[in-house]
Parts: structure tokens; C-alpha cells; sequence
């Protein structure tokens, strides 16, 4: 059994590794976004979903041996937890197994919030980005402008300065 259980705090260690590295494209990616970098945006968001895939991957890998030990300390396979699992077996894994969850659960919540932060910021962005288009589309100025038929228009001003395409 022991051999299990170290299999299974292997598992944690990689899977708090992989969260350790989310959590910094997270802040990497907050730092494109205030730059407005948007090829380090494209090049981190697509390492975070490579890692996304990695911790499920690992998550997939772990969850491979709950029948296991499940079977061995007569847990329902519906009740199973990392926690109860940590209650039942002996030290030093019981503190380990703890003491490793309680940081992916936390790395996760960091994560999290690194990434409503994002999300926030770049709404923020798109609204500056109308709103700029807006202001280009509602200017006026003295002469003809460019109306949808290509043709100058002098008196009615219903042309538009940017492409609604854009």
C-alpha cells in the first residue's frame, strides 16, 4: 500500500507543479495584456491551454487509482476524497497528502483570480476600443464625407469615418 500512496503523492507533486506553471502564464499573460502585446497574449494563452491539458491529463492519471485504494480501505468509491483518504491512512502520508492538497487548492484560487483579473482587464480594453470607434463614428467636420454608395456626400451627414467591418 505504501508503494500506492507514494504513487499517489508523486501524482500531487506534478500536479502542484503544473499549477505552480498555470499560475505564472496567468501573470504572464496579465502582464501582455496591460502591454497590450497581443503576440505574447496569443503564445501564452495557448502554453496555459497545453498545461490545462497536462492537469487534466495528470488528474485522469490519478483518478486511475481510486479503485484501488478504495478497495483496500473500504471507502464507496461515491464518498472517496483525498481528505477522507488523508484521515485514513498513517504518517507521515496523512499530513502529506493534506499538506499537498491544500496547496492545489490554493495554487487554484490564485489562478482563478489572476484570471478574473484578466478578464476584467480586457473587457476594460474592448470598451476603450468601441468606445474610441464610436467617437470616430459620431465626429463631424466641415466638407463632404464618404457615404456607403463611395459617393462625397455635403449635406447629409451620414457617412462614417471607420468601417463598421473593423
Amino acid at each position: 500500500m505504501n508503494e500506492l500512496l507514494e504513487k499517489l503523492l508523486a501524482h500531487l507533486k506534478l500536479e502542484i507543479g503544473a499549477c505552480r506553471e498555470l499560475l505564472s502564464e496567468t501573470k504572464k499573460e496579465k502582464e501582455a495584456i496591460v502591454a497590450s502585446d497581443i503576440e505574447s497574449i496569443n503564445a501564452v494563452c495557448l502554453r496555459k491551454q497545453i498545461l490545462v491539458e497536462r492537469i487534466n491529463s495528470l488528474n485522469s492519471e490519478r483518478l486511475e487509482m481510486k479503485p484501488a485504494l478504495t478497495e483496500h480501505f473500504g471507502i464507496d468509491q461515491d464518498e472517496f476524497s483525498l481528505t477522507n483518504l488523508s484521515g485514513l491512512v498513517k504518517e507521515p502520508y496523512s499530513s502529506r497528502i493534506k499538506a499537498d492538497c491544500q496547496r492545489i487548492k490554493e495554487l487554484v484560487e490564485k489562478v482563478n483570480e489572476t484570471n478574473r483579473t484578466n478578464t476584467v482587464l480586457l473587457e476594460n480594453s474592448l470598451e476603450l476600443v468601441r468606445g474610441a470607434l464610436d467617437l470616430l463614428n459620431h465626429l463631424s467636420f466641415g466638407g463632404g464625407m464618404y457615404g456607403p454608395a463611395g459617393k462625397v456626400l455635403n449635406e447629409d451627414r451620414q457617412g462614417r469615418f471607420v468601417s463598421e467591418n473593423c
